[in-house]
């Protein structure tokens, strides 16, 4: 039976989302649910739902690819379970999920959470006999189930226990929510909210007992440094298991495009609560960044005490240095201060990455410009650290158990902090010289250079004010000096882009971190590298639509939020293209020419 139930939950759950709702129907629907339950997925009005759903169908051209049934979601659905023709479209419905002691009574637990203006005449469909207590025991796909009316509709659930516990809950789900929750879920079209705390219960033995051992086992056989990578992964997940206490995810739709969002909340005083500190703003973050065709743009503001606690998880990795006779202790403890005094300089970070004209500069234009207390502090530290991280690595190289091709590596890399001057300012140059790489041979540096430019992976760095770095990579010296000259403006051109400005109205405003990726022109990028070195070009046709995807990360105290936004504009182009690409493959067979008598 509760196989069944679930089926019945996926047809009716497992639907598209509509536009984005008012604030009060979102509060409706969860009025409705339970406080005790663990897992909850909502949707908060079907007839929005089922109107944003054939918006989709129309505007992605998708009509003449379904059935004609599902032209319309809600009528689809009925005409496949007609025990639901009585649904309420104007309601909202939710499948339930209450505490279970382990997973195999998760589908036990389940509950439905049906809107009606006619329970009866459902229970009568599903051939219902009163029971006691308000319950009902009915047949739900040719299995037995029980039943309950509510104010809203009715319960369905395997098992009456469940049906009752929903039906007799004083205190609902809305009411349980914190606002930080509460605003996080509004607008959302389909929403699962989850209580942490009681799923963590049911996780910790799975990930102790199965898929732990598995990691473990599966890194036995490497190294000393995949070990610890391994522990790492290890603390970062128990410390989620630990330290979230809810979670929330959501998708919103309307005719320009979808949204998600997810959501955490933690437990104050734990270690997670610790990292997740955001520093947040509704001014630019792209300020600084050149304007013009960009691939990915993004920029964050740092938290510096978040980041101490950050770079806690660097310490098993510098232990590693212990085991090592060659390695001086000293050096490595001078390594792991400077490591806590650099980081914590940064406060906030910009990065765009761009396709170049073809030239002798290189196809590829990275650009990060970096916040800092003090630029000449954070250049010094730097220059130190790479010259003790290069040292180190030269003393491990000599170890017995060091890699062949560590030292090839180490004498490849070089820093010089005043290699040239640009527009007035000492330049530093961080390279990596392919050409001390004995696996890489003269035909694949041309090919390389090609991409990246004559200079090779070189990074050019120098601070625009006291208070401002900018690295860059390929354009060589004239890009450069424009990266210092508009970095020194405090500018944000690409605010004004025209789809940056409009893809923007659909995350929030407020933002600890912002991004921006143009799909169509990474793909355009790709072609033309696949051009410069005479491949083959990838057989997708995608039209210049200056709509990126963009991505943000808002928060507080003691909560994360995430959302990304995919216009429609690029949905649409996407399908285009892959239809385009299958178009061959979906045409009927050529007439073969007859060979014998074709009488």
């Amino acid at each position: 039976m509760t196989r069944r139930l679930a089926s019945l939950s996926l047809c009716i759950g497992l639907i598209l989302p509509a536009s984005a709702l008012a604030g009060d129907v979102v509060k409706d629907a969860l009025s409705a649910v339970p406080s005790q339950a663990m897992v909850v997925v909502c949707v908060p009005s079907l007839k929005q739902l089922d109107a944003d759903y054939q918006q989709v169908v129309e505007n992605l051209g998708l009509k003449m690819m379904i059935p004609p049934q599902w032209h319309s979601l809600l009528a689809g659905i009925k005409q496949t379970l007609p025990m639901l023709s009585g649904v309420d479209e104007e309601g909202s419905l939710a499948i339930v999920i209450m505490p279970a002691t382990n997973v195999m009574e998760l589908q036990m637990k389940q509950a439905i959470l049906l809107p009606t203006k006619d329970p009866k005449g459902i229970i009568e469909a599903m051939m219902g006999q009163a029971g006691e207590g308000g319950l009902w025991t009915v047949t739900m796909m040719g299995q037995p189930a029980h039943a309950a009316i509510t104010k809203t509709g009715l319960v369905l659930a395997a098992f009456p226990d469940v049906v009752k516990a929903v039906k007799d809950a004083e205190e609902s789900l809305h009411q349980k929510l914190n606002p930080v929750e509460l605003k996080a879920l509004q607008g959302l079209d389909v929403l699962v909210w989850g209580n942490a705390e009681v799923l963590a219960g049911l996780v910790k033995p799975m990930w102790e007992g199965m898929v732990l051992p598995v990691m473990m086992a599966a890194q036995s056989t490497g190294g000393a440094f995949d070990k610890v990578g391994m522990e790492t992964n290890k603390r970062q997940v128990e410390m989620l298991l630990e330290g979230a206490s809810s979670l929330g995810f959501g998708i919103a739709l309307d005719k320009n495009g979808v949204g998600l969002r997810g959501l955490v909340t933690v437990k104050p005083g734990s270690e997670l609560a610790k990292q997740v500190k955001l520093r947040t703003t509704e001014g630019s973050l792209l300020q600084g960044l050149p304007g013009g065709d960009y691939m990915l743009v993004a920029g964050e503001l740092i938290d510096p005490e978040a980041s101490k606690e950050g770079i806690k998880q660097l310490d098993p990795f510098f232990a590693l240095a212990d085991g090592i006779e060659e390695v001086d202790q000293a050096k490595v403890s001078r390594l792991k201060d400077i490591v806590r005094e650099f980081i914590p300089l940064m406060t906030g970070m910009r990065v765009a990455i761009a396709g170049l004209p073809p030239g002798p500069e290189g196809l590829l234009g990275l650009t990060v410009i970096i916040d800092t207390a003090d630029a000449k502090k954070l250049l010094d530290l730097k220059g130190q650290g790479i010259d003790l991280a290069k040292q180190l690595a030269s003393d491990a190289a000599k170890s017995e158990t060091a890699d062949e091709e560590l030292q090839q590596v180490i004498d490849a890399i070089v820093y010089n902090s005043e290699a040239e001057e640009i527009a007035g300012v000492k330049v530093g140059h961080f390279k990596f010289d392919l050409s001390k790489i004995e696996a890489v041979d003269e035909d694949d540096l041309e090919d390389i250079n090609k991409v990246i430019g004559k200079d090779g992976v070189l990074a050019r760095i120098a601070p625009a004010d006291d208070k401002t770095v900018v690295v860059a990579f390929g354009g060589g010296k004239e890009r450069m000096a424009k990266l210092l000259e508009q970095a020194k403006k405090k500018d944000a051109p690409l605010d004004d882009d025209a789809g940056i400005k409009r893809i923007a109205a659909h995350i929030p405003k407020e933002r600890a971190s912002v991004g921006y990726l143009a799909v169509d022109r990474v793909i355009a990028f790709i072609q033309d590298v696949q051009r410069a070195l005479d491949e083959e070009v990838l057989p997708i046709q995608m039209p210049a639509i200056n709509a990126p995807v963009a991505m943000s990360m808002t928060g507080g105290n003691g909560w994360m939020q995430g959302d990304v936004f995919l216009p429609t504009e690029l949905l649409v182009a996407g399908k285009d293209a892959v239809m385009t690409m299958m178009g061959p493959m979906m045409a009927p067979p050529a007439a073969v020419p007859c060979q014998t008598d074709c009488r």
